[in-house]
């Protein structure tokens, strides 16, 4: 008998097979009595088994899970072994992924984020992010991504990989802040403390942000309607502006400025702008005592300055409604000590000076004014004796004749130059005008002791006429004195006649007294007293009467008595004598 042996076989695989690897299949088989010479093989339990003189196989799957592979080997004696079966399994596994990214990032700002993938047996070849935490991914074959956030607050990212063999990670989460930081403005400067209206003035605003700044805008009057914008040089700006008079007080301006990712801050900052207008001061007349006549010339003294510039002209009317007189000013002064010279005409009275000054703004000081008065100081006129104002004395002292009558006069400011006299209240009629100031007039027995009416009128320099009604008295002087003496014990009387005719009791008298000889003017009893104080002396049919003792006893004494009238007209008596 005999006796056939099988050769036997047996299926080497790896420890792993993966998913569209390559994986190789040795088998092996052992011949009882000669050579193995086939080998057959078959990598599912359906599939035909390929024959090939090699024990090694290789398979390739494309699906995963569990496979049936089978083998028989043929020898040289022509016999099969048994067909031999083992289970196997395909394994796949996905790759690991991993974002990789800041915690936060700056709104605009481009924030870089890696996916960082890893596979198991295969290599990467797409990486996909979502950057809003969305199923809509963007792809590619890299994994560094770059995004731009134009939008704040906490953003859902998203990624997978894709490995070369088809599979897909698992899609990873995470998140990033996205952070606003809103610029700030951090300086306003202008060039000056202390800005003027019409002066070009120079403002730095500058600006920081996470960035840079884009722009810097202005408003000068405050509102959000900029007027000007200009582009941020190293995260400033410069502008220039100029201020007009109807902006002077508080002035608040209103800035913004801009980063590179839209964001802005405002700031309003409120400056004072100066009116800087011209002023007048030191107002001086050059005049003594403070008075200012009609006609005299007069010096306006005052000074002119200004705070931000120069006084270009300079305007002083003397009343109101008058027209103004102007001094324009040469050169470049800020500050000028002039003067007008004025005189004012005959109608005088209350004036209202006002000053006035321009600056090189073309903007009026404030008005200057001062009220000054000016005196008419016409010339002064009256009687030639105090007491009696529109009265003119003659003192017929040489009998009837042609006599000079002159008034008292002055003139305050100035000297007389005319006078006229007449019998009529004007100046045309006058029967004598010139530079004489007096006239005559012709005493006789009818107007002796008796007022005469003339008209008096004098002009001063400045052309001022005063005058009127005067009265020309022709008055004699006091009559001849009729004197008496009486000795009644030790009491001397002194008794006399002789009023003046106007003066009555009120003609002034006056005792002179000498022991030995006759007495002068200087040896008087006592002074002038009006007759009104004296005793009467109608005991001795006189008009008054004096009694007193004489110092000295037997002794000759000689006396006269001096009548005097109010006009100073002066009448000594005979010499009287006693005994005492």
């Amino acid at each position: 008998y005999v006796k056939r042996i099988k050769p036997t076989v047996k299926i080497t695989v790896p420890s792993t097979i993966w998913y569209k690897d390559t994986a190789t299949i040795k088998i092996s088989g052992k011949a009882a009595n000669g050579t193995i010479t086939k080998w057959a093989f078959s990598n599912s339990s359906t599939a035909q088994f390929e024959i090939k003189n090699d024990s090694i196989f290789k398979v390739f799957y494309t699906d995963t899970g569990a496979h049936t592979i089978r083998a028989w080997v043929f020898d040289s004696r022509g016999n099969y072994s048994d067909t031999v079966s083992t289970g196997i399994t395909v394994k796949h596994v996905k790759p690991t992924c991993t974002i990789i990214a800041p915690d936060s990032t700056w709104f605009k700002d481009t924030v870089v984020f890696r996916i960082s993938a890893k596979p198991t047996n295969s290599t990467i070849k797409t990486w996909g992010f979502s950057k809003d935490g969305s199923t809509s991914f963007s792809s590619k074959n890299d994994s560094i991504f770059s995004i731009t956030y134009t939008d704040t607050g906490l953003h859902t990212i998203r990624a997978w990989a894709l490995d070369s063999k088809g599979f897909y990670s698992d899609t990873v989460i995470s998140s990033i802040y996205v952070r606003e930081i809103k610029p700030a403005i951090t300086l306003i400067k202008a060039d000056t403390s202390v800005i003027y209206f019409n002066d070009s003035r120079i403002f730095t605003v500058k600006g920081q942000t996470h960035g840079s700044i884009d722009s810097i805008f202005v408003s000068w009057n405050g509102t959000p309607s900029f007027s000007q914008k200009i582009k941020a040089v190293k995260d400033s700006a410069v502008f220039t502006h100029t201020f007009a008079l109807s902006d002077t007080g508080t002035r608040c301006i209103l800035f913004r400025i801009i980063d590179k990712n839209g964001f802005s801050d405002d700031s309003t900052w409120c400056i004072d702008v100066r009116p800087g207008l011209p002023s007048v001061s030191n107002f001086q007349i050059d005049t003594s005592l403070g008075n200012i006549f009609v006609n005299d010339i007069r010096k306006f003294s005052f000074r002119a300055q200004d705070q931000n510039g120069f006084i270009r002209k300079v305007f002083i009317r003397y009343e109101s409604g008058a027209p103004a007189e102007s001094l324009t000013v040469s050169g470049n002064r800020s500050i000028i000590d002039t003067f007008f010279v004025h005189k004012y005409d005959t109608t005088g009275g209350i004036k209202t000076v006002s000053i006035t000054a321009f600056d090189d703004d073309g903007v009026s000081s404030p008005v200057l004014t001062s009220t000054i008065t000016v005196r008419k100081a016409p010339p002064v006129l009256g009687g030639d004796k105090s007491g009696n104002p529109d009265t003119c004395w003659i003192i017929v002292d040489k009998g009837y004749t042609n006599y000079y009558y002159r008034p008292k006069y002055a003139d305050t400011n100035g000297v007389i130059k005319r006078f006229f006299f007449g019998n009529q209240a004007d100046t045309i009629n006058s029967t004598t005008k010139g530079q004489v100031d007096s006239s005559i007039l012709n005493i006789d027995e009818n107007n002796v002791n008796k007022p005469s009416t003339r008209y008096i009128y004098v002009q001063d320099d400045d052309g001022l006429l005063r005058g009127g009604k005067f009265i020309v008295f022709a008055d004699s002087t006091p009559p001849n004195l009729v004197i008496v003496a009486d000795k009644k014990d030790s009491i001397i009387t002194i008794a006399w006649s002789g009023k003046d005719v106007k003066d009555g009791n009120e003609t002034q008298y006056a005792i002179l007294l000498k022991a030995g000889s006759q007495p002068v003017l200087s040896d008087t009893l006592f002074s002038f007293r009006p007759g009104s104080s004296f005793s009467s002396g109608e005991e001795y049919f006189s008009d008054f009467r004096y009694d007193f003792t004489p110092n000295l006893s037997a002794q000759i004494y000689h006396y006269k008595v001096v009548a005097k009238d109010a006009r100073g007209s002066i009448v000594i008596s005979n010499d009287g004598t006693f005994i005492y």
